[in-house]
């Protein structure tokens, strides 16, 4: 997870990562599994935060759900270190999100997704503040209980597997609940996964 600046965000902005960064050996890491940036990934650039910020100032934050526990974090270490600033937390989607943010309606982008080329190009920088995993379930109900490959997942997914006896369960039909094709968990699926396209 991560959350998106404009490159020509103001230190006040820098400041929230910081904060965030700065709590994380606190109850935030009692409440979220945080693990390392994988190797591949830049690694999170250090800013300096100011020693103080007007107190009536706002920062708003929008974003995916699935970074509620980290914002909120952010949002109580922000508000304590900066007396009388306050921070806005919405949860539009990633989409709407960078958006709002390239149009200076916010001013940070808490969202579960890498960041595609054209958002890049467009000056947004990555500051990655989290990492959690994505789960495969299958149901208590189900009469399947062996484990799957990858692979078997991928294939059932695309439908070339279409019933548990192709994979050594009981003959009964794979029934999928899914994200909506535009979610972060989806398109963690389809970047990081080559068998999933």
């Amino acid at each position: 997870m991560a959350t998106f600046l404009k490159k020509e965000s103001t230190i006040l902005s820098i400041a929230i990562v910081v904060a965030l960064a700065a709590i994380t050996s606190g109850p935030l890491e009692a409440s979220v599994t945080l693990e390392a940036v994988p190797e591949q990934s830049t690694a999170p650039a250090s800013f300096p935060s100011p020693a103080s910020v007007p107190s009536n100032r706002i920062v708003r934050i929008d974003g995916s759900s699935s970074m509620d526990k980290v914002n909120e974090a952010l949002k109580r270490g922000f508000e304590k270190q900066y007396p009388g600033a306050k921070v806005e937390i919405t949860r539009r989607g990633s989409d709407l999100a960078l958006q709002s943010l390239l149009a200076g309606k916010i001013d940070l982008a808490a969202i579960g997704r890498p960041l595609t080329p054209q958002e890049k190009a467009q000056g947004l920088v990555l500051v990655p503040v989290a990492r959690e995993k994505i789960a495969i379930v299958v149901g208590p109900d189900s009469a399947f209980k062996g484990g799957l490959t990858f692979v078997q997942f991928a294939q059932m997914f695309r439908g070339q597997i279409t019933n548990w006896s192709q994979v050594g369960g009981p003959s009964a039909a794979i029934r999928f609940i899914d994200r909506p094709d535009g979610s972060d968990t989806r398109r963690i699926f389809r970047a990081t996964f080559s068998w999933w396209k």
